[in-house]
Formats: structure tokens, sequence, C-alpha cells
């Protein structure tokens, strides 16, 4: 067993230094090399076809038949040797569940033989192409194709597996969705696309983007439908759910991304029929966001300041607002930064209004006869964790605001004789 795996690491490693050396000029001095290398792969071949193959090869003058002979010669040990070994390869390291390398051109062309390093699998798609396409015409080309298909149709069966193993996960009525591990089923569809790409298959390639497009249209969906939740039943349970889709900034940004690009395929045509499914969970979504705002903005309003409300929840929204923020900052980078743009607005004008809210509670508290010292003293404290959110997220006309409001208020709490 141990001498199998041994031979076919040695085969993947011959077929992609094979494909490198093939790219260039084949000179008596590279056919010569490329021979040595496949020469052990024709063993099984009989020992007079083998003998008349390398002798025609090397020894013919006439250039087209020497060039057709040798094409001829070495395609013996592609599409029976090489080839699958590389298809095999491919399929196998997917199953593993490994990841490809991310850096493409860090690693590109860093993946020798030499040693026991194995290519990396865009590598090996490369190659396989490659190797494919310099196959001599008629049979063993189309024999040679056969392995690109084999291992095309390897990674459409592992995307969509992956595709459905993540989905089983979204389940709308159960709890949040694990945004994280959606994030890395959406990075190893992408590394799938790569080896797609390199391996010039592109049926393979337009399955495998729809399995991307539909696993982050169902995650967008997910998210919304959490949030949606929380907004027709803010309680502890749904909040903390709430919590748990917005705070995950990164990985939600990932998944919207994602949806943009379908949207953005739709506009050139290419894509059609993502035009309802894609822009209505985009849509749903951005409603979902505004009403939120609305709703964070009321309820951070109301409780500062308050000394019979907890203290937790002011806090509590004034950290999704900033999730809110940071996620239409995020957005500013995306494939579509002004789809976010009426939410961007309308959280700046919110912070705005938040500022001269909470800058009209301290400074009733502050000139109130008698005053409250320690709704006073809370609400300043609490108007600080919100002016540092607005410097945090760029508000800076918010944060003026509400700078000024404080300046008054903590020099009118200087002025107040201290509490017994």
């Amino acid at each position: 067993m141990e001498t199998q795996s041994a031979l076919q690491a040695q085969a993947v490693r011959t077929g992609v230094d094979l494909a490198r050396l093939l790219r260039g000029r084949t000179d008596m001095e590279t056919k010569r090399a490329v021979e040595a290398m496949v020469r052990p792969y024709l063993e099984t071949l009989p020992t007079a076809v083998r003998t008349e193959l390398i002798d025609a090869a090397f020894l013919r003058k006439d250039q087209e038949v020497q060039e057709a002979l040798f094409r001829r010669h070495v395609s013996w040990a592609l599409v029976d040797w090489l080839l699958p070994a590389l298809s095999e390869h491919i399929a196998r390291e997917l199953a593993g569940g490994k990841d490809l390398a991310w850096d493409r051109a860090a690693v590109s062309k860093t993946a020798m033989s030499k040693g026991t390093a194995q290519p990396n699998l865009v590598d090996t798609a490369e190659a396989l192409r490659h190797l494919a396409d310099w196959c001599t015409a008629g049979e063993m080309y189309h024999r040679a194709r056969h392995h690109v298909a084999a291992a095309a149709g390897h990674v459409v069966d592992q995307a969509e597996a992956l595709t459905m193993g993540v989905v089983e996960y979204l389940n709308p009525e159960a709890e949040f969705p694990d945004l994280a591990l959606v994030s890395h089923g959406l990075l190893r569809l992408d590394s799938m696309k790569w080896v797609l790409e390199s391996l010039g298959h592109p049926l393979s390639l337009a399955r495998v983007t729809g399995f991307g497009r539909a696993l982050a249209r169902q995650t967008l969906n997910a998210a919304t439908a959490t949030i949606e939740r929380f907004l027709a039943d803010p309680n502890l349970l749904t909040l903390f759910d709430n919590v748990g889709v917005i705070s995950q900034v990164d990985n939600l940004l990932l998944v919207v991304a994602r949806v943009m690009e379908a949207q953005e395929d739709v506009r050139a045509g290419t894509q059609p029929e993502f035009v309802s499914i894609d822009g209505h969970a985009l849509s749903h979504f951005m409603r979902g966001l505004e009403r939120l705002q609305a709703l964070l903005f009321r309820g951070l309003t109301r409780s500062i300041g308050r000394t019979d409300a907890d203290p937790s929840v002011p806090m509590a929204s004034l950290k999704q607002l900033h999730y809110l923020a940071t996620l239409c900052l995020g957005a500013g980078l995306t494939v579509d930064p002004g789809q976010f743009d009426p939410a961007a607005r309308r959280l700046e004008a919110g912070f705005a209004r938040l500022a001269h809210d909470i800058g009209g509670v301290v400074t009733g508290l502050a000139i109130a006869d008698p005053p409250d010292l320690a709704a006073l003293r809370r609400a300043l404290v609490q108007a600080q964790a919100v002016k540092a959110m607005l410097a945090d997220t760029g508000s800076h006309d918010a944060n003026a605001i509400l700078t000024d409001y404080l300046r008054s208020a903590e020099m009118r709490l200087t002025q107040l004789p201290a509490t017994p």
C-alpha cells in the first residue's frame, strides 16, 4: 500500500514538472529530458512497440513526423499514468478536506518535485489541463480530456456536498446562523472555483459558482429571519440571537458581498435567473437593518439616565449600533458600495438625532431643580460611551454635537452640591 501511494505521489510530481517543461520550446534536449521522465511509465507497453516509438520519435529526420511521433510516444505515458494520477490527486485532496493554497502568486510555481512535498491543487489542475491539451489529437486527446472531466466532476461533487452540509445549519426556525462556518464554506468554494478555472472547465465552474451564490443567499435569508424575530419580540433570547448575527461583521460582510456579486452578474446580463431571488434577499435584509436601526435608536434614547432601567439595556443597544455602523463602513469596500449608501446615510442621520436627544436628556437632568445626581451621573457615563462609539465609527458631526452638550452638563455637575 505504501509503495502504491509513493508511486502515485511521484507520478503527480512528475506530471507537474512535465507540464512546466512542455510549456517551453521542445528542442532535442527538452525531448530527451521528457523521454527520461516518461520512460518508467511506458514499461507496460510491449517492448517492440516501445522501442519503435522511441526510435521513431528521435531518429526520423522529417520534423513534422518526428514531432507527431514524439507526442504520441509521450501521450501513452500521460493517458495511462500521469493524467489519472493528477486527477486522482485532486479528488483525494478535496475529499480529505484540505484547503487550497490561498495566495496563488506566492505558491503557484514553488511546489517542485524535489523532495516529498506534493504540488498544491491549483498547480496540479493547471498541469492536468496543459498536458491534456498537449496530447496528440484523436483517441489520445479524447482519453486525456476524460481525465480533466473526471477531475472537474470530483470538484463539483465535493462542492455540492459542502454546500448541502452547511445549508443544514441554516434552518430559519433554529438559532442564529453560524456565519463563521458559512464563511469558511464560501471560501472553500472559492478555492474549488480556482481549481476549475485552472482546469478550464466552464460548465463545472458555473455549477460551483451557483452553489456559492445559493449558500450566500440562504445565509442572508437566515440572518434576516433572526433580525426579524428580534424585531417582532424583543426579549433576552431573541436579543442574544440578533447580537450573534450582527456581531459577526466580517463574516456577514463576506456573505453580503457574495450576494452583491450575483447582482453584479445580473446587471452584466450573464445570470438573469438570479434577478428575483438575490435581489429580494438583499432588499429584505436591508429593510430589516433599517427597522433594527430605528428600534435601537428609540431604545437607547429612552433608557439613557433612567435609574429604574437595567443599565445593560442601553449598552446592548449601543453595541448593536456600533456593529451596524461597522457593517456599513465595511460595505463601502464591497463590489457595490452604493447598495449600502441609504443605510449609511440613515445611520449618520440617526447618530445626529441621537446626539441631540441624549444631549437633551443630560441637559434636562443637569438643570432640574432639585437635581437627580444619581441619574445625571449615570446619564453622563452612558453619554460618554455613546461619544466614544461615535468617534470610533467616524461620525464626527454627531460627536461634536454631543461633546458640546456634555461639556455644559459636566460644568453644571461641578457646581452642584455633593450628595451626603
